[in-house]
């Protein structure tokens, strides 16, 4: 699936339909959900990690919904090993379950 739109980039369009789409359509929602967060990590940027992280907890809440916790650990896993030599990238997957500051 590309995440283009003629030639510019719309993150929060995408981010959005996922949103929308998540109860009816959790794959796809999932599917788009995994881009972007790729899309960030591969930029090679803690503040980009951060960003990641939303779109992960997203997937992570939406596998939740229905029943398929081990997927997303699953892809955790996969990333963890994918992208084993970006130092912080583990913490921030480790901080997932966290809530961001604003919500404690």
């Amino acid at each position: 699936m590309p995440l283009r739109d003629g030639n510019t980039f719309h993150p929060s369009f995408h981010d959005k339909a996922a949103e929308a789409i998540q109860v009816h359509a959790p794959d796809k929602a999932v599917s788009i959900w995994k881009n972007l967060s790729e899309r960030e990590i591969a930029r090679v940027s803690p503040s980009r990690y951060a960003e990641a992280r939303r779109y992960l907890r997203k997937m992570r809440n939406a596998l939740h919904e229905h029943g398929r916790d081990m997927e997303q650990q699953q892809y955790i896993i996969s990333l963890r090993e994918e992208h084993y030599r970006k130092k912080r990238l583990p913490e921030m997957l480790d901080g997932l379950d966290e809530k961001p500051i604003l919500e404690k």
